[in-house]
């Protein structure tokens, strides 16, 4: 598992675009038309990939919205980013999964924490990946 933080290309985000996937906690545009991510944090082994897709600037905390692609399905994640000194933090404080998915819940939570390590604090390929700190609420806490 290699996840790397990735601009789309025009191709690319027409793609992820036509797959009209809808985040059910993003702003009216991901709820009723879908996403469209300019940059992903992607495995090209797996092709699970994470995409932001809204940050709620009106709550204190600023929950932000993430579709996380697992297996084909999107799954709708919350998340609220701290910074401390050199360790970004992400609180992953919501995961939508279906019941069928359960089984598989380590490995999706694995592979969760491993793209949010990559992503850092912007998803953007040219930032310089320091140390990161990744916090799940299922008490699992991985560091860099």
């Amino acid at each position: 598992m290699a996840f790397v933080n990735k601009k789309l290309s025009i191709s690319e985000k027409k793609k992820i675009s036509d797959m009209k996937i809808k985040n059910p906690y993003g702003n009216y545009r991901d709820i009723m038309e879908g996403i469209t991510p300019s940059y992903i944090t992607i495995d090209n082994s797996s092709n699970m990939w994470l995409s932001h897709c809204y940050t709620h600037k009106e709550t204190l905390e600023c929950i932000e919205e993430f579709i996380f692609m697992y297996n084909g399905q999107p799954i709708p994640v919350q998340a609220k980013k701290r910074i401390n000194g050199k360790n970004v933090i992400w609180e992953i404080s919501r995961i939508d999964i279906s019941v069928n998915m359960i089984v598989e819940d380590h490995k999706l939570i694995n592979s969760l924490v491993a793209a949010f390590k990559v992503y850092n604090t912007t998803g953007w390929p040219e930032e310089n990946n320091e140390a990161v700190s990744v916090i799940c609420d299922l008490g699992k806490e991985d560091e860099v």
